[in-house]
C-alpha cells in the first residue's frame, strides 16, 4: 500500500467523531484492501501509534474495536444464554443495560461483570463507577476482547493510569489491542510491560522499541537539594 494511500485513510477515518461510525468505516474499508496492503496499514499505524501520533492512535483503537465485534459476531456472543445477575430469571439485554446505570452497589458489581459490550458500554457511563472498579474489570483474564475495546474507547477511562495498565498487563488481552495501548503508555508502564514475560512476545518487544526511542531522562543535578 503506497504511504499516500495510508495517510489518506488514517485522516478520513480519524476525522469522524463518532466511535461507533469510525468502526463501521474501518469495517467497510476493510473490504476493498487486499490482505497485503491491509496488513501493512496495521503495521503502519501500530508503528506511528508508537511514535505518539494521535490520529493513528485513534484508528488504532477504532481498528481493534472492528476486529473484536467481528470476533463477537462469529462466536455468536449476541446469543448466548442471558446472565440472571442474581435474580433467579434470564435478564435480557434491554434489561441488563437499564440496571447497568442503576447506582446500587450490587447491581454494579454485576453490571462490570457482564460480557455483553453494550452493557459494559453503559456502566462506564454510571458516576458510581470508579476507576479501581474498571482496572479490576480490565485486569481480569474472564474480560472479553470486545469490552476492553469498549473501555479504551472511552475517554475518560482510556486516559486513566490504572486502566491502562491494566488492559496491557493482561496476558489475554488480544496482541492488536494491547498494541494500541502500548503505544500511550509513560515510561514506567513501558517498562513494566517490558519486564512482564506472561505478556505476548510482540508487545513486550514494542514497549521495548518505544523506550528505547524515548528521549533519555536529564540525570539529577546533584547540587540541587
Amino acid at each position: 500500500m503506497e504511504r499516500s494511500a495510508i495517510d489518506a485513510l488514517i485522516h478520513r477515518v480519524s476525522s469522524v467523531s463518532d466511535r461507533a461510525a469510525r468502526v463501521r468505516l474501518l469495517s467497510e474499508q476493510r473490504a476493498s484492501f487486499s490482505e497485503d496492503d491491509w496488513a501493512e496499514f496495521e503495521r503502519e499505524l501500530v508503528t506511528r501509534a508508537g511514535l505518539r501520533d494521535e490520529r493513528a492512535q485513534h484508528v488504532l483503537l477504532a481498528l481493534t474495536e472492528a476486529e473484536a465485534e467481528k470476533r463477537t459476531v462469529r462466536r455468536g456472543v449476541i446469543s448466548t444464554p442471558e446472565a440472571d445477575w442474581g435474580t433467579g430469571r434470564p435478564l435480557t439485554l434491554g434489561e441488563r443495560k437499564t440496571l447497568a446505570r442503576n447506582s446500587d452497589r450490587k447491581l454494579l458489581d454485576r453490571a462490570l461483570r457482564d460480557a455483553h459490550p453494550d452493557v459494559i458500554s453503559e456502566v462506564l457511563r454510571n458516576p458510581r463507577v470508579t476507576e479501581a472498579d474498571v482496572a479490576r474489570m480490565c485486569a481480569s483474564p474472564k474480560t472479553r476482547p470486545e469490552v476492553l475495546a469498549r473501555v479504551l474507547a472511552s475517554p475518560k477511562w482510556a486516559a486513566r493510569i490504572r486502566v491502562r495498565n491494566a488492559v496491557a498487563q493482561n496476558p489475554t488481552t488480544p496482541p492488536l489491542l494491547a498494541l494500541s495501548l502500548v503505544a500511550m503508555l509513560d515510561r514506567s508502564e513501558l517498562r513494566e510491560i517490558a519486564a512482564n514475560e506472561r505478556i505476548a512476545a510482540s508487545v513486550r518487544a514494542r514497549a521495548i522499541e518505544i523506550l528505547r526511542r524515548l528521549p533519555p531522562t536529564p540525570e539529577p543535578d546533584p547540587t540541587q537539594h
